[in-house]
């Protein structure tokens, strides 16, 4: 009896566990919408808002008696640059850069980005405007790319009014390209910031080169950083991978860490290390700061204004009147692709973050980029990736359905042993036991298929969720976008029938309580995948149809194995 009851419990905790992770992932889906919509109303409404120029409080090392600079680890406090709380406003005469892949928008006061737009990437579905990365509009969301100079020269002002040769650069071809902007101190130092832009790729280097031409020693310190606000609402509990908004940065005793806004609230981070970088997240997208390799430095934050910041910061350089020093680092601004992110700087890639099955996901990911780039099509790719997923766990399948079949043969006699015992349920669950055991069937083995898929299920979804390369991408007929819902429900709505036809050919449940929670379990998951991506609609419609194709050639040969079919002739 007490294994009746354990087999009855199983079930329910199983069928609950499934429900469950469906219903969690639908209302991380249904947040997303959310907070999509949320942000089209932030830039369609005028708000009142102040940008800071934002100067880090960095200290600057002075020079050793043995003419060496200290380190930024060791940076005492006597000359810092205080942070502004003044108000900037972006100039009207920008410096336009256009490359293959992205257009950026520079403001010479300053020579921060102010604007940037992502060519390949449209903002919205049928629209051709490109995705805008960075926007210092304050009435929008504003983020934008900072990167400056904290100097011992009172001088040199923490905002340069830097000049260029032209405002408008097309940047084609193959080679990296170059754009300098120019100003030279009172005090005879000339400060050239250097853009060089690759039209291959979305890294810009960022590099201030001093030039001293005067009497005095000067001691600088580059720094790199990240400005946004925040989303209009942040994130529930239940979204903290999917949609993620905020900074994350990297060190040798933690590869990748998040930062959420409310922990810079909390904590200003302040911390030197020997290697790293810093970034700021959003879905699908990234901006980061990567220094030199082999140079120490400072990771930073700062909240002001509702902007919140994350940074980083070289180590000083000490420039002897007659010399030049060149100090800077590599910014990326473009999609989350992990194999472009290896690239850029160790453990970068880790931001496209895959949850707590990341090891799944990278898999099937793996296997469905290399069947893309042979078919053209990830709606096929993920039907592929089934059938093979299906492939590798078929013996595992075939046990299960072999047990399932049995369960239906043995359907007549549990029957029979309910009209027996009647309402006595203590003895009919005894009985059956007995008869599962002389039958040799195993009542839980059915479960285990479903079992497997809820690891890929789960997998796949951060797969779809989170890899930019599904973003926007086509299937065939209505499905213009695998990473949305279904725009006229007819998947889910087949997937509902699929699940249904599976019930048909599956052995009843015994108990007949879990038999009505089994035929109501097609209407709750179609209800609930109707705002699901369509890709991961698409993948548990396929996985169903190979599943009844597959149990249904099975329990076909156990039958002609166990020669039910002749007898039945």
């Amino acid at each position: 009896m007490n294994n009746w009851i354990n087999l009855k419990t199983l079930r329910i905790v199983l069928y609950v566990a499934i429900f469950a992770v469906a219903g969690l992932l639908f209302f991380k889906w249904q947040y997303l919408n959310i907070q999509l919509a949320a942000k089209e109303n932030a830039v369609n409404q005028a708000q009142t808002r102040t940008t800071p120029s934002s100067v880090p409080n960095l200290s600057l090392a002075t020079t050793n008696t043995d003419g060496n600079t200290d380190t930024a680890k060791s940076t005492p406090p006597a000359l810092t640059a205080g942070t502004s709380t003044s108000t900037t406003n972006t100039s009207q005469n920008l410096i336009t850069v256009s490359t293959p892949l992205y257009l950026l928008k520079i403001d010479p006061n300053g020579g921060n980005i102010v604007y940037g737009q992502l060519k390949q990437y449209k903002e919205t579905l049928g629209s051709d405007a490109p995705f805008v990365l960075l926007d210092s509009n304050p009435n929008a969301l504003y983020y934008i790319a900072q990167s400056g100079l904290v100097t011992s020269d009172k001088n040199i002002p923490a905002t340069i009014a830097f000049s260029s040769p032209q405002n408008n650069y097309t940047i084609t071809g193959n080679s990296p390209v170059s754009i300098t902007l120019s100003w030279t101190s009172p005090s005879k130092v000339v400060v050239n910031k250097i853009y060089t832009f690759d039209p291959k790729g979305y890294t810009v280097k960022v590099s201030y080169t001093l030039n001293n031409q005067g009497s005095t020693p000067l001691n600088a310190r580059f720094y790199g950083e990240l400005s946004r606000m925040p989303p209009n609402e942040p994130a529930p509990f239940w979204n903290s991978y999917t949609n993620y908004i905020g900074a994350a940065i990297s060190y040798p005793d933690n590869h990748y860490q998040k930062i959420k806004f409310a922990n810079m609230n909390e904590n200003s981070l302040n911390q030197t290390v020997s290697s790293g970088w810093v970034a700021m997240l959003q879905h699908y997208f990234i901006t980061a700061w990567i220094p030199e390799a082999n140079v120490a430095l400072t990771q930073f934050s700062n909240v002001s204004n509702n902007i919140y910041s994350i940074g980083l910061a070289n180590p000083n350089v000490s420039v002897a009147p007659g010399t030049s020093v060149s100090t800077g680092a590599t910014l990326y601004l473009g999609p989350a692709i992990a194999g472009q992110l290896k690239q850029v700087a160790p453990y970068l890639d880790k931001a496209v973050d895959y949850g707590w099955l990341w090891f799944i996901s990278e898999i099937i990911f793996d296997v469905m980029q290399w069947i893309h780039h042979y078919i053209g099509n990830w709606g096929v790719a993920i039907i592929l990736v089934t059938v093979l997923i299906k492939l590798l766990f078929y013996p595992l399948s075939s046990k299960s359905y072999r047990s399932m079949a049995r369960m239906r043969e043995l359907q007549p006699k549990i029957a029979a042993l309910r009209e027996k015992y009647g309402d006595d349920r203590q003895k009919l669950g005894l009985a059956t036991m007995e008869l599962y055991k002389k039958e040799k069937v195993n009542p839980v083995g059915g479960c285990l298929p479903i079992l497997v898929q809820i690891p890929v299920f789960i997998a796949l979804y951060w797969v779809i969720m989170e890899s930019v390369e599904l973003r926007q991408a086509p299937f065939f007929g209505w499905i213009h976008d695998l990473s949305v819902r279904d725009p006229y429900f007819i998947l889910p709505v087949l997937m509902g029938l699929s699940m249904l036809l599976q019930q048909k050919i599956s052995p009843k449940p015994p108990d007949p309580m879990q038999a009505k929670m089994m035929m109501i379990l097609p209407v709750i998951f179609t209800v609930m995948f109707l705002g699901f991506p369509s890709g991961l609609v698409l993948y548990w419609l396929t996985n169903n149809c190979l599943s009844i194709l597959q149990q249904w050639w099975i329990m076909r040969r156990v039958m002609q194995e166990d020669g039910f079919i002749k007898k039945a002739k």
